[in-house]
């Protein structure tokens, strides 16, 4: 099975430096947000310039699945902070924007919606008779629940969560007999036995063709 692609999240930063008193403000794109203050005794920087340049240099960066934009930088004074003083506030910010998440995640669960109420809203059944597959992306029981009362006779789980014996994963206009040259409509075209793969880091992925469609299917 190929690899999902991790999960990242982009922070705005504020960086405010006022009367000795260093703060840092970050707010990431789900809502979570989190501050840190740089505590201790630092000179002034004599090249604010250069200063400014070495504080979005280290906080600008990548922490675990965090990746902190350029710091707005706000400043009566600039102090010459070591690079591990500020790299350690972006970890810190990091750990603290992963725990908020956590905690804002958590409240959505335990507030979350009345089924009874949405299928008062949704007052026919949409998916009435339907058996509906693991695309439908149903990952919990409130979902599931959700599905069979619009009618659903049956609902599979999310690929995620259990992975078919063969799943679809992306249909594309581009196709690989095409580009080499082995196309079945394409007169002449030099007979390539199936089934075709693709490979990738270790990861074996069997290819269909919808040559009506004139479609490329990855299995995963």
């Amino acid at each position: 099975m190929p690899q999902l692609p991790e999960k990242t999240f982009r922070i705005i930063l504020k960086f405010l430096c006022r009367d000795g008193i260093t703060t840092i403000d970050a707010i990431c794109e789900d809502c979570s947000s989190a501050s840190h203050i740089i505590t201790g005794d630092y000179p002034e920087a004599k090249n604010k310039e250069r200063a400014r340049s070495i504080i979005s240099a280290q906080l600008s960066r990548k922490s675990g699945i965090y990746i902190f934009s350029e710091p707005e930088v706000l400043a009566d004074t600039l102090l010459l902070y070591p690079l591990s003083v500020l790299n350690n506030a972006r970890r810190r910010l990091a750990d603290e924007l992963q725990k908020a998440s956590e905690t804002m995640y958590i409240r959505q669960v335990a507030e979350k919606p009345d089924v009874e109420e949405i299928t008062k809203v949704i007052k026919d059944k949409p998916y009435s008779g339907k058996s509906l597959g693991y695309t439908y992306n149903i990952s919990n029981k409130l979902a599931e629940e959700l599905y069979l009362k619009l009618g659903a006779d049956s609902a599979d789980v999310a690929f995620e969560i259990s992975r078919p014996g063969r799943a679809e994963l992306l249909r594309s206009k581009y196709c690989i007999r095409y580009e080499l040259g082995i196309c079945l409509k394409q007169p002449g075209a030099e007979k390539v036995e199936a089934p075709l793969y693709l490979e990738n880091n270790g990861n074996r992925m069997m290819l269909g063709f919808d040559c009506d469609k004139c479609e490329m299917i990855i299995f995963g």
